[in-house]
């Protein structure tokens, strides 16, 4: 019995050990994507679709510094860097505050997760409805050899986001990077429903990677180019990206096969 109780304990020191967070835990670079609505009217009657991709590094006291892209409604604004401050709870809650310059401050809640490698948020202030997530980059510095090699990745949003009736986009591919710059890619996409296959070789384009791990893709394939700009993350593992094409607003997630 006391050996069985000794055991239990040791088991369970790491446990609670691992559940304690300080404002020290995200210390570093992190990538993030969210995705949501920005609401006015009686109850949200009237709602845009919002998506933002960016860069956060916590200074480990209670400062953070932010760059990133937002999309509202299809409009691509780039913002950064701009300052905030975070505080974080033992039980490894945390609240952020981004001071963009576009409204007073931007707050928001969530949770440091898997070992604090990873973050949920949901954004509190009133009228917007949007989550998202985030991931250390861990990595020292990133070029185009980054990515090398075949990555599965999908994607939701809407197409025409400028619209009230904007078009749900949903979509699911793979995609091939050379380590020099340049990209081939296959998808099958849904348009409001309507099923199409980009075939494999069909769809081309060429990538731009910055030390910083963020980067910008262009993609040339059925219809008018498209842009995104995105944040490789987990050790050069897997990417975050939002859609930085005019009137689309969609978000994304790669992970290198």
């Amino acid at each position: 019995m006391k050996l069985s109780l000794c055991l239990t304990a040791v088991l369970l020191v790491p446990l609670f050990a691992d559940a304690q967070c300080t404002s020290a835990t995200p210390t570093g670079a992190w990538g993030f994507n969210a995705q949501g609505f920005l609401s006015s009217g009686s109850l949200g009657s009237q709602s845009s679709p919002i998506g933002e991709e960016g860069i956060i590094v916590f200074d480990g006291i209670k400062h953070i510094t932010v760059n990133e892209t937002f999309s509202n409604a299809g409009a691509i604004t780039r913002l950064g860097p701009f300052t905030g401050t975070y505080t974080v709870n033992a039980d490894c809650s945390f609240a952020m505050i981004f001071h963009d310059g576009v409204a007073p401050s931007a707050l928001f809640s969530g949770f440091f997760v898997n070992g604090a490698t990873e973050f949920r948020i949901v954004d509190t202030d009133a009228g917007v409805t949007l989550t998202g997530v985030g991931k250390l980059i861990n990595n020292a510095a990133c070029s185009a050899a980054t990515p090398t090699g075949t990555w599965g990745f999908d994607a939701h949003g809407f197409v025409n986001a400028s619209l009230v009736t904007g078009t749900p986009l949903a979509l699911a591919g793979e995609i091939t990077f050379d380590g020099l710059g340049h990209l081939v890619f296959y998808e099958t996409y849904s348009l409001g429903g309507k099923i199409t296959a980009v075939g494999a070789g069909y769809g081309k384009g060429v990538y731009v990677v910055n030390p910083d791990c963020s980067f910008t893709l262009t993609l040339h394939g059925e219809g008018p180019t498209v842009y995104y700009n995105g944040v490789f993350v987990n050790g050069g593992a897997e990417f975050l990206v939002v859609d930085a094409s005019d009137y689309n607003e969609d978000i994304g997630f790669g992970k290198h096969q």
